[in-house]
């Protein structure tokens, strides 16, 4: 099957089953869990998306839930002068984050704060509903609390402000030492370094975000709590800032 023809079929599921969708969500995000679950499930997968998975080839990870400037990253890095082939990234499980702790890789962890993140996801529709992500924006960083002490966690707001300093960082664990004359605050040309055809490419918006905005501030405070201590604990136990 094509890319082309993916997309439709994406497309479709969309808009014909939602209840199949989020459980299809649910399914990846329980594999995500497990390394061994998670490259099973991958095996259907294009041989682009498995060659984003911790390996032989790779020097460093970065990850971090879905809409938390995981391809701003990857984008900058790429303009750094840094072979993306070598960086696990881009599959926003526990599974990856794990997989490179347990190699000794340098790992490192991007986190925004929930309710934006989600609201990116949603405006790209990249996650079935408002709950539905806060879920597993709670799920992903519960997961990896555990192993916190041993990750270089980037915030959001460290990455967007200081987008130099912390990227000359995560390239210099790679073994690069980075470009001078590249100026990560000029965005556009960042987004131009991304490939056309990958997951480093930013993906279009199919919601508002004042509407994206509304679903979250409709899901149970309870469950936007939950996403929020999740957060708040994992930085909390993380390792020495990036």
């Amino acid at each position: 099957m094509s890319e082309q023809q993916r997309s439709a079929a994406a497309a479709a599921l969309r808009a014909v089953c939602p209840a199949l969708r989020t459980a299809r969500h649910a399914a990846r995000q329980r594999a995500g869990a497990s390394e061994l679950g998670y490259r099973i499930l991958t095996l259907a997968e294009p041989r682009r998306r498995r060659d984003q998975l911790v390996g032989d080839a790779t020097k460093i990870v970065v990850e971090g839930f879905g809409g938390s400037g995981n391809t701003f990253a990857v984008a900058a890095l790429r303009l750094l002068g840094v072979d993306v082939a070598t960086v696990a990234h881009h599959h926003h499980v526990p599974a990856q984050v794990t997989a490179g702790l347990r190699r000794g890789l340098p790992t490192f962890v991007i986190v925004r704060r929930p309710e934006p993140a989600v609201a990116s996801l949603l405006r790209r529709d990249f996650v079935p509903s408002a709950a539905v992500g806060l879920r597993a924006y709670a799920s992903f960083h519960e997961r990896i609390l555990p192993c916190a002490s041993e990750l270089a966690v980037v915030t959001f707001e460290q990455l967007t402000a200081e987008p130099e300093r912390v990227l000359a960082s995560i390239a210099r664990a790679a073994g690069v030492e980075p470009r001078p004359d590249v100026d990560l605050a000029d965005r556009d040309a960042v987004w131009r370094a991304a490939r056309p055809g990958t997951r480093t490419e930013q993906a279009p918006e199919r919601i508002a975000r004042a509407e994206a905005d509304r679903l979250i501030a409709a899901v149970p405070a309870g469950e936007r709590r939950r996403a929020e201590d999740a957060r708040t604990a994992l930085l909390d136990a993380a390792g020495a800032p990036v």
